[in-house]
């Protein structure tokens, strides 16, 4: 289904963009 695919390539994204985002301060 695409949704599922939708949302989970955007959970994805999400983390890594927060982990990115986390680890520059640091």
């Amino acid at each position: 289904h695409w949704s599922f695919a939708a949302k989970f390539f955007q959970v994805e994204y999400t983390l890594n963009y927060v982990m990115a985002t986390y680890s520059k301060p640091q």
